[in-house]
């Protein structure tokens, strides 16, 4: 998406870019620390984290796949809406 950004906003469009992946590393790191520290609760012994971080990784691993399917989807409509707007003339191909 970032092919779309004029020029003259490139280093806008990359901070924005940066932050957004930044917001969402720390999101994701503390919904899996939140699974962790729900799960082992007031238990003690490797058994309990063990489980704590099986369940924490299976979270991890759901929201992984939950941002490739959005990612997938995001990407499929922007190439839509960009053949669209490339078949009506509005932009040109920049090939």
């Amino acid at each position: 998406m970032l092919t779309e950004v004029e020029p003259e906003q490139a280093g806008l469009a990359a901070g924005v870019v940066a932050s957004i992946l930044q917001v969402g590393a720390a999101v994701g790191v503390a919904a899996v620390g939140s699974v962790f520290f729900t799960v082992l609760g007031q238990q003690t012994g490797s058994a309990a984290y063990g489980n704590a971080f099986a369940s924490a990784l299976a979270v991890a691993a759901c929201l992984q796949v939950l941002g490739m399917l959005l990612a997938t989807k995001v990407n499929h409509q922007h190439r839509r809406a960009v053949g669209a707007l490339r078949a009506a003339g509005a932009i040109q191909s920049s090939e």
